[in-house]
């Protein structure tokens, strides 16, 4: 009897301590894991402080990078002898080197119009760009090359920028003589630039030249147009009187059985148009229309109606769309008609007998 307490005793203890062991080892494993995990969570909480660091000195580079791009490909669109340009930060300031070559004839250079321009280019970038504290421009010319000016502008000349330049603005257009070069914080010129013309007298013969040229090629542009343009072209003319321009146009329609008016008229006006697009300095036309060596139709388009001309046009060609007769007629300012065209048709009418 007792033997068999005592295995029962035994059994009870054994048992007893499963439970304890089975009670306080997990208990043990869970809290490992637990510290596990949060050190887990420690260590991604370090790497995500280590990538957005990172990210954000990257965005910085980019940052730099772009606006160094936009500064140096505006310089080189702006001032267009730029042979180099480089826009470097130091830190949160930017440096910009500029290199200009110049192939202009010597004694067609103006200093202060060089100063100007780069005064002017300056100033369109600090108004984006005041992380701009200094500029550097170096000036070469010459075969072989050699540099002719060198030209700083520093923090405080950066400063009264705008002012000054407007100041000298001003004295140019009032013709008085201006001194852009005092813009600059430092602008030497080595010997060849000391021999250019200084002011701006010598430019009012360059833009003498300058219009001249540009009137040579507007008048040529205009007539080789129209000789294209109009088939049958007998004469084509562009006159300049006062800065305004005169078209004068003679020619034979190209015509089908007979002569339309309105077919006529719309080519006049569709020619008009075409030339007030590349040259709104033209202020007047004058068409003649030529049949069997006679002039036979005469039209103008004066300044007022070549303001309107465009809307006369669409208005026609509305009317077209619509089923209604064309009054092309109505672009002109004036419309002379004799001998043959009398008796064109005014617009193209199936059901009238060909005269």
């Amino acid at each position: 009897m007792m033997k068999k307490i005592a295995t029962i005793l035994l059994a009870v203890v054994l048992l007893f301590s499963v439970l304890l062991l089975l009670y306080f080892f997990p208990k043990s494993n869970k809290q490992n894991d637990n510290e596990s995990i949060t050190g887990e969570e420690k260590i991604n909480q370090e790497d995500f402080d280590s990538i957005d660091l990172s990210s954000q000195v990257d965005i910085k580079i980019i940052t730099e990078d772009l606006i160094s791009q936009r500064i140096e490909d505006f310089t080189i669109r702006y001032l267009s002898d730029t042979e180099t340009v480089e826009a470097t930060y130091h830190e949160s300031d930017i440096s910009v080197s500029v290199s200009l070559f110049l192939e202009t004839d010597p004694k067609l250079i103006i200093k202060e119009a060089i100063y100007e321009d780069i005064a002017n280019h300056a100033l369109h970038i600090i108004r984006f760009f005041p992380e701009v504290n200094n500029f550097n421009y170096s000036v070469w010319e010459g075969n072989p090359k050699h540099e002719v000016i060198t030209i700083t502008l520093d923090d405080n000349n950066i400063n009264t920028l705008e002012p000054n330049f407007s100041k000298n603005t001003n004295k140019k257009d009032n013709g008085i003589e201006t001194a852009f070069i005092d813009i600059f914080s430092t602008a030497i010129e080595r010997k060849a630039a000391l021999s250019w013309k200084k002011d701006f007298d010598i430019s009012i013969k360059l833009n003498e030249v300058e219009s001249n040229i540009e009137k040579e090629v507007i008048i040529n542009r205009i007539e080789s147009f129209s000789k294209r343009y109009f088939r049958h072209l007998e004469t084509a003319q562009a006159i300049f009187e006062n800065g305004d321009i005169s078209v004068s146009v003679s020619f034979v329609p190209s015509v089908g059985s007979f002569p339309i008016k309105e077919d006529i008229y719309e080519e006049i006006v569709n020619h008009a148009l075409r030339v007030i697009k590349f040259f709104p300095e033209v202020n007047f036309f004058t068409y003649i229309v030529l049949w069997q060596n006679d002039e036979v139709i005469t039209l103008t388009i004066e300044k007022e109606d070549i303001k309107w001309l465009e809307n006369n046009w669409f208005t026609s060609l509305t009317n077209r769309n619509g089923g209604f007769k064309t009054t092309f007629v109505d672009c002109f300012t004036t419309v002379e008609i004799v001998g043959d065209a009398l008796r064109w048709r005014e617009v193209a009418d199936h059901n009238t007998v060909l005269p």
